[in-house]
């Protein structure tokens, strides 16, 4: 290292006021996770998501804090402030709040909050998303065949 660096190169807040260095190989790590994610949804894979995740959560050691129950819960939380943002609007007012670009990036931001954690959940648990997602969509396909419920929703009764 050259005279004046340290393998720290910044400061993270903890709990009440105190801070802590953050090593300089987790800063870089970051930096690089930042680049790769120059990328929208055609170009991205849920793997890509998965791994920046999964990345993220190890640069800053909260793997021990990441338990199934503890990240369902937290998707709950931030799909409640996903919701709280649409609370007590009419369509129209949902309209007309959706074409405001602050609403909109509100939206984006717990959008992505809600995305994260269930990235999280699915590394924590184990789980790939695409087979869970393709599987469920098979399963929800008998259970809502297209020339029964085109156009119309309801409950499929236990007998059917």
């Amino acid at each position: 290292m050259r005279g004046g660096e340290s393998r720290f190169n910044r400061r993270a807040a903890v709990g009440s006021g105190g801070a802590v260095e953050i090593p300089l190989v987790f800063a870089q790590a970051e930096l690089a996770w930042q680049a790769d994610m120059m990328m929208n949804d055609s170009q991205t894979t849920v793997a890509a998501l998965k791994q920046a995740m999964n990345d993220f959560v190890a640069a800053r050691q909260w793997h021990k804090f990441h338990r199934v129950d503890h990240l369902a819960k937290a998707v709950s939380v931030e799909a409640a402030e996903l919701l709280e943002l649409f609370l007590w609007l009419s369509p129209a007012e949902v309209d007309e709040a959706m074409a405001d670009a602050a609403f909109r990036q509100a939206v984006s931001d717990e959008l992505a909050d809600v995305i994260t954690f269930l990235l999280s959940l699915a590394n924590a648990a184990n789980i790939d998303i695409a087979t869970a997602v393709r599987e469920k969509m098979a399963r929800n396909a008998a259970k809502y065949p297209a020339e029964k419920y085109q156009g119309v929703y309801r409950r499929p009764l236990k007998q059917e």
